[in-house]
């Protein structure tokens, strides 16, 4: 759309020096600009900027996956996402201008002992969320598979990890089957997912993305049988 404000002019208005009064640009996902639609991004980030004549058009990126693997520190994730800013804006972006996500823990308790996992296993599921909150287990998944704390002891998102792979885990501390761990974590994400909190959101909080690519326009052809002639 940006390209073809360009181009047409009825929409100079918008974005010739004359008339527009730019001054935010701001691009959602940063994290999918990247080969050759990336540099055509960028390429057209400075040509708007020329255009609109504003030099220090403020411009605003947002991803969440912008960084992922290998960066250890907030430091190493702020300063390859300054990098990439830059390369796309066209304008130097420091590492203090990168603003990542703060994190607060759900659970109030901290990581269980074995013995208290193995209590709480055989407890039914909290049926409110004040309790499911200060439940052991609750503790657990929120370090295991939410949340880890870094050297500056702020917190970020873990890996990604399978219910299986958290199941193993588990089974190995409590002394359990693995099927057994498996099918109690799966009972308690759903039940934190159903139980909500004062403010109305859920105890946990799941994301789940789903991608098509475009389909092909679909025709069906519906075939009539052939009479048979009458003698």
């Amino acid at each position: 759309m940006l390209e073809l404000m360009l181009l047409r002019p009825a929409e100079r208005s918008f974005v010739d020096r004359t008339t527009t009064g730019l001054e935010f640009l701001v691009f959602d996902e940063l994290h999918t600009y990247r080969g050759r639609q990336g540099a055509d991004v960028a390429l057209l980030v400075r040509r708007l900027r020329e255009r609109c004549g504003n030099p220090n058009l403020l411009c605003i990126g947002t991803s969440a996956t912008m960084v992922s693997g290998g960066q250890t520190t907030p430091q190493q994730r702020r300063q390859i996402v300054a990098e990439f800013a830059t390369s796309i804006f066209g304008t130097t972006f420091a590492q203090d201008d990168v603003i990542e996500e703060t994190l607060d823990r759900t659970t109030t308790t901290t990581t269980p002992e074995a013995a208290a996992l193995r209590a709480a296993l055989a407890q039914p599921l909290p049926t409110m969320a004040e309790a499911m909150k200060v439940h052991p287990l609750t503790a657990w998944i929120e370090d295991n598979f939410g949340l880890e704390q870094e050297a500056d002891e702020r917190l970020k998102r873990r890996t990604p990890r399978t219910l299986n792979d958290g199941a193993k885990q588990l089974a190995e501390i409590v002394g359990q089957s693995v099927e057994e761990c498996e099918a109690k974590l799966q009972a308690y994400f759903l039940q934190g997912s159903h139980l909500r909190n004062a403010a109305g959101e859920p105890v946990f909080a799941f994301r789940l993305h789903q991608l098509i690519s475009q389909g092909q326009t679909l025709t069906l052809s519906k075939r009539t049988p052939r009479s048979k002639p009458s003698r």
